[in-house]
């Protein structure tokens, strides 16, 4: 039975995601041109996509990769001084009937909710909306189960102001998956993903590995990979040459240098920042969670797979999260199966 919960009882990164994130401009880069913001932001994107075979010179998908901007909210915790504030968003539900040495163990699913919407920054559909999602981040503790129908429940009346769990004694033993993110996404998809996060900030900035991305699993032909920008950025019209098409082909991929390392934007962001501290977690569904979808995505772009890396910086009064996501998208390619990544990087600014 979910209660509302207040701002102290949810984890570390859970307090510090409560807001609104967005890219803004956090510095200037080698050029001295101001980076973060929707018109130069510190982002990527490597987006697969499936083509009819007899479209393009390489046949079966090409790759449709770009920068990126976004908001991203965290909806807060209720007003522990009016339990009955409407914004009573951040939740927590008891699973019960674990067993851990020799006890009865419940588990309360601590939820912060969450929506995001991201446009391009570049490329003929620059500012319009490109994917929207929605979902919740989940702390995992757990306890000696309590007795009866309403243990654990919190009576503002009998326990202000809510600054410490409820009757409930540490369970004893370590739980393995400590988080959890709950995502949907209107391609028809749903992932469960498992991690765990730092409990306390360290100091100075994180080194973020350029994350060399794996090539498609199956493919032997990556042209598509590592070709250059063209210099015609027109759709070709009807009836093209195959080289008029590659060469728009390649328009797909304006940031060859990203495609193997993408998460170099984030250190670039990082080396800008200098950050003092900073938080990390990580999450995927090789742990115990799972991805759903519908059957069209189940036939044409299966996801199969989901991982992904934060960080929540702080400089001095200012504080912004990075993080990198690898989804696996299984094509069907010549009668056979194929695995890309599809992988998105971004730095943003709490306070958008």
């Amino acid at each position: 039975m979910p209660n509302a919960i207040p701002l102290p009882l949810l984890a570390l990164f859970q307090q510090e995601l409560v807001g609104t994130w967005a890219n803004l401009n956090f510095g200037l880069d080698a050029q001295n041109n101001p980076v973060g913001g929707p018109d130069n932001p510190l982002s990527y994107c490597l987006m697969p996509l499936p083509q009819p075979l007899t479209a393009l010179p390489t046949p079966g998908y090409i790759l449709k990769n770009f920068t990126y901007h976004e908001v991203l909210k965290f909806n807060g915790p209720f007003n522990p001084a009016d339990p009955g504030d409407p914004i009573a968003i951040a939740a927590e539900a008891a699973n019960r009937g674990g067993i851990a040495g020799g006890q009865a163990i419940s588990q309360n699913c601590r939820a912060l909710f969450y929506e995001q919407q991201v446009q391009f920054a570049q490329g003929p559909a620059t500012s319009s909306v490109i994917h929207v999602e929605n979902g919740c981040w989940l702390s995992l503790p757990e306890f000696v189960q309590q007795d009866g129908p309403y243990a654990g429940t919190y009576d503002p009346a009998v326990v202000p102001p809510y600054t410490q769990d409820i009757d409930m004694t540490p369970a004893p033993e370590p739980v393995l998956a400590s988080i959890a993110r709950q995502t949907s996404v209107p391609h028809g998809n749903s992932i469960l993903a498992l991690g765990t996060a730092d409990l306390e900030f360290r100091p100075g900035a994180p080194t973020i590995p350029a994350a060399v991305s794996s090539l498609p699993v199956g493919l032997t032909d990556t042209e598509a990979y590592t070709t250059q920008q063209p210099q015609n950025l027109t759709p070709p019209a009807p009836g093209a040459s195959p080289a008029e098409i590659l060469d728009y082909q390649n328009y797909q991929n304006p940031s060859v240098s990203l495609t193997l390392a993408p998460n170099q934007v984030l250190q670039q962001a990082v080396d800008i920042i200098q950050p003092d501290s900073f938080l990390f977690f990580s999450i995927g569904t090789d742990s115990g969670g799972s991805v759903t979808n519908i059957p069209f995505e189940q036939k044409a772009s299966n996801v199969s797979g989901y991982s992904a890396e934060f960080w929540i910086m702080k400089k001095g009064s200012k504080k912004y999260l990075a993080y990198t996501q690898t989804i696996l998208m299984v094509f069907t390619i010549n009668g056979v199966e194929i695995t890309f990544p599809h992988i998105t990087a971004n730095t943003v600014t709490f306070g958008g």
